[in-house]
């Protein structure tokens, strides 16, 4: 009872920061996708946040150490992550702010202490993750859809009208809605109590509203990716053949990739995309072709090691506003140039394959497989990669945690351990993964 109780407390760490990304609108800011805290700059300038997101930090390097025995093992196999947020450190030497850099890989690396905290303590019930995240994003949700009826102050986008909520902006609220149908609909297929199931229905509900008021096609199209993943791997597996699955999966990821390199190296495509019309976009989709030419430029420019991390502060120009490229793929090649995209990629691939190979066995683990798959289209028109103090690039580190904790499980099992060998695993239960930290 008393280690079950330690392992919640692992969880920390990761409500505290999922609660102050999804309230990001109460402090002035938006932490998904805009503004002064998406390109980091908003920790300089509020000691609210850093506060906030400092005691979580501190608070997963404590439980770790507490727990380091059992947790070394998938700390090290995720070393990649650890290189990332190397590449990222050395950055200082070649950006000329290198305060910002500092600044921004702490959080890089309190982030990832976060996330493994969170994958670790959940043990053998990657349910326990999901379930967090629904509950405290999906309150959230809850109080923005409340917010924007009771016409709070700032809670409509005085321009076009569009939902806010408390998330800071529309397009930060319809990607948080997102995710919230998503994990909804991962809980709602799960056996569970009634009432669990319930709650999860009423917050999916609730995030279907918000993503609708939001009116963010790049959150629309995550979503639909995201929840028909899960409804697939979940509900369709049942009724069709594994093999088909793992087929139709790998065929989504092989699609977007071809997609996100041509729009990547080729963002003049997008100047005559008049089928956009149909989205209520223009043929420069509302101006990011205008960015994304002047990041383009900015590669060229530094195409091997980019700018640095300093959240583009010195580089921004005339976007200062924005702080980012619209482009996750273009952002971070503007940072941390071809070197840091292709550190980025092997961890992506890496994820992905060990996650099919997971979801095949567990289908609740569909998730986060379709969590980075939708990812992949979200970041052609928004920026979130390698972004300090962010929901999205948080859940992008769990995903690729989860998908190593697996690979610790099967080097750990025995060569006659039952668990490992079925391929019948029920979709919900505690026996999703043997017990890593007994």
């Amino acid at each position: 009872m008393r280690d079950d109780l330690r392992s919640w407390w692992g969880l920390g760490p990761m409500a505290i920061f999922v609660v102050a990304c999804g309230l990001a609108g109460m402090f002035g800011e938006v932490a998904i996708s805009g503004g002064a805290a998406a390109s980091g700059r908003g920790f300089t300038e509020d000691p609210r946040r850093l506060i906030i997101f400092g005691l979580a930090y501190v608070w997963a390097l404590v439980w770790l150490l507490s727990r380091f025995s059992d947790v070394v093992k998938l700390a090290q196999r995720i070393w990649l992550l650890w290189v990332l947020v190397a590449y990222a450190a050395a950055s200082m030497l070649w950006s000329p702010i290198p305060f910002k850099v500092f600044i921004n890989c702490g959080h890089y690396a309190g982030e990832t202490l976060v996330a493994l905290a969170a994958v670790c303590a959940v043990r053998d019930d990657l349910r326990r993750l999901v379930m967090l995240l629904v509950t405290v994003l999906g309150s959230t949700v809850v109080v923005s859809v409340i917010a924007v009826r009771l016409g709070w102050p700032n809670s409509l986008d005085a321009e076009s009208g569009r939902w806010a909520g408390i998330a800071g902006n529309a397009n930060a609220l319809g990607f948080t809605s997102a995710i919230v149908l998503g994990a909804a609909a991962n809980i709602f297929l799960a056996p569970g109590a009634w009432f669990v199931r319930l709650g999860s229905a009423v917050l999916g509900v609730a995030a279907a509203l918000a993503l609708r008021g939001s009116g963010s096609a790049t959150s629309l199209i995550f979503g639909l990716v995201l929840t028909a993943g899960v409804v697939w791997f979940q509900f369709g597996r049942n009724i069709t053949n594994t093999g088909i699955a793992t087929r139709v999966a790998t065929a989504v990821v092989i699609v977007f990739l071809i997609a996100i390199v041509a729009i990547t190296f080729m963002p003049q495509a997008f100047e005559a995309g008049t089928w956009l019309g149909m989205l209520g976009k223009d043929g420069t989709l509302t101006g990011r072709t205008y960015i994304w030419a002047y990041g383009w430029n900015l590669f060229q420019q530094r195409p091997w090691f980019g700018y640095g991390f300093d959240s583009l502060a010195s580089v921004i120009g005339e976007f200062g506003k924005l702080g980012h490229m619209h482009d996750g793929y273009l952002d971070l090649l503007v940072r941390g140039g071809i070197v840091a995209v292709a550190l980025y990629l092997v961890v992506l691939v890496r994820a992905i394959y060990r996650l099919m190979k997971l979801t095949a066995r567990m289908p609740q683990a569909a998730f986060w497989l379709m969590f980075l798959v939708g990812d992949m289209a979200f970041e052609v028109a928004e920026a979130t990669l390698m972004r300090p103090v962010n929901i999205v690039w948080l859940l992008f580190l769990i995903s690729a945690i989860v998908a190593e904790k697996d690979g610790v499980l099967q080097q750990a099992a025995r060569p006659d351990d039952a668990r490992v060998r079925s391929r019948g695993h029920p979709i919900g239960g505690r026996v999703a993964f043997p017990n890593l930290m007994r």
